[in-house]
This record gives structure tokens, C-alpha cells and sequence, in this order.
């Protein structure tokens, strides 16, 4: 309970109190009866009163136990959909759909090249579709940052975030670009540009792929085993060229 409800209780048990002693005491003047009966009704009526507050005050404790509970199930039930969440993005076929993505990306860069002459409203529907899939995939990196509990972990053990980063520093300004000269055909053209960019950055995050292939996983992790000789071959070197320099 807390002090405000106490407080609360203990002013309408004085209440309660003070108007009982007050009706005993107009009993004792308007009737005959004895001070004793009427000392004795007062006492058992302070008992009930008593019997009334400890009734309250355990219902009380009963629904704080509840509202508890209550809590407990909802944070039982947040932590559950937090890991399934988590499992969701670490799986394979979420990054097949990722890749799925990025592909249909690429596939639309291709067809606005095949094109002979498009038209401003073409071009503007390239441009929204664009920004339809950069918005997407910005809120799905943001997901995946804060699913992954933190951008040092997701950075560390998802690729895929890399290069989509690198995208949305570009994306952002573009959108902003394309928002301030909008109905400019002319202007189109620097945004058209900025959005392919994005689309070939994009295509670094297919490299995973290549992962699958037992070929290009040896020559993967054999180049992973061998940059830390690298990195220490490096630093002697630039030391030895420092001091003889």
C-alpha cells in the first residue's frame, strides 16, 4: 500500500471513530441507558470498525499482489516477443528475404537502364520507389540494432549492416535533395545518380552468399586466419621505415 492510501485510511478510520463517539455520547443524554452498556456498544463497535480495516487493508494488499502479477506476465510476455524477434533476425531465411530485397533493388536499376527515354513521371516513380525501399530498409536496420541489443554487437556479428549503413548516410540527403527540388526534372538527375550508388553499395551485402560455396569459404576464413600476421607484418614494417626514415 501505498502512503498516500494509508494516509487515506487512517483520516476516514478517525472520521468513523470521532462520529461514533459522537452518537454514544447523544445516547447517553437523550436515553436512559447506563454508561457501562453504552462503554460496552462503543467497544464492540471499535472492534468491528477494526475487523472492517483489516478487511480493507488485505484486500488492498490482495490487488497490489495482482497489479504485481500483472506486471510480471507483461514483462514475461515483452522478453518472449524480444526473443523470438532475435532468433527471427539471426535465422537464415531472414537473410534470404534481406537478399530477396536487394536483389529486386538491383532488378530495378536494370530496367530503368534498358529504358530509351523516360519521362519525368517515370522517373519520379523510380525515385519514390527508391525512397519506398531505403525507408524500409532503414527501419529494418534500426530493428536489427536495437533487437541485437546494441550497434556494437550488431555490427560485430551481422555484415549485412555495414554496407546498409553506408547506404542510409547516403540515402538521407538524397531524400532531402529530392524533397527541396521537387518538380525540377533537371535536379532529378543528381538523385537518380545518388540512389544507383546506393543500389551497387547495396549488392556488397549478396558477398554472404558466397560463403555458402565450399570454394569461397576456404578462401574466406583462410583470409580472416591471416589478418592478424598481416596487421603485425605491417606495424614492424611502418615502425622499422619510422626509426631509419
Amino acid at each position: 500500500m501505498e502512503p498516500i492510501e494509508m494516509l487515506d485510511l487512517i483520516r476516514a478510520y478517525e472520521t468513523w471513530l470521532y462520529e461514533k463517539e459522537f452518537q454514544h455520547a447523544m445516547e447517553a443524554i437523550y436515553t436512559d441507558k447506563k454508561p457501562e452498556e453504552i462503554a460496552k456498544k462503543a467497544k464492540e463497535e471499535e472492534s468491528s470498525g477494526e475487523d472492517e480495516s483489516d478487511d480493507g487493508s488485505s484486500s488492498s494488499e490482495n490487488s497490489e499482489e495482482k497489479k504485481e502479477e500483472k506486471n510480471q506476465t507483461r514483462s514475461k510476455k515483452a522478453s518472449m516477443c524480444f526473443d523470438k524477434a532475435l532468433i527471427l533476425m539471426s535465422s537464415p531465411q531472414y537473410e534470404l528475404a534481406m537478399n530477396i530485397i536487394t536483389v529486386c533493388n538491383l532488378f530495378t536499376v536494370f530496367v530503368r537502364a534498358l529504358q530509351t527515354s523516360a519521362s519525368e513521371s517515370t522517373i519520379q516513380q523510380w525515385i519514390d520507389l527508391q525512397i519506398a525501399i531505403n525507408v524500409t530498409m532503414l527501419f529494418e536496420t534500426l530493428g536489427d540494432i536495437y533487437v541485437q541489443g546494441g550497434p556494437i554487437k550488431a555490427y560485430k556479428y551481422h555484415f549485412r549492416i555495414w554496407p546498409e549503413t553506408l547506404c542510409q548516410i547516403l540515402n538521407i540527403p538524397a531524400i532531402i535533395y529530392y524533397i527541396l527540388n521537387y518538380g525540377d526534372f533537371v535536379e532529378y538527375n543528381y538523385t537518380v545518380k545518388v540512389f544507383e550508388v546506393i543500389v551497387f553499395i547495396r549488392m556488397i551485402k549478396l558477398l554472404t552468399l558466397l560463403y555458402e560455396v565450399k570454394t569461397m569459404r576456404v578462401i574466406f576464413e583462410t583470409m580472416k586466419n591471416l589478418l592478424g600476421p598481416l596487421n603485425n607484418l605491417i606495424i614492424v614494417m611502418m615502425t622499422i621505415f619510422y626509426i631509419f626514415a
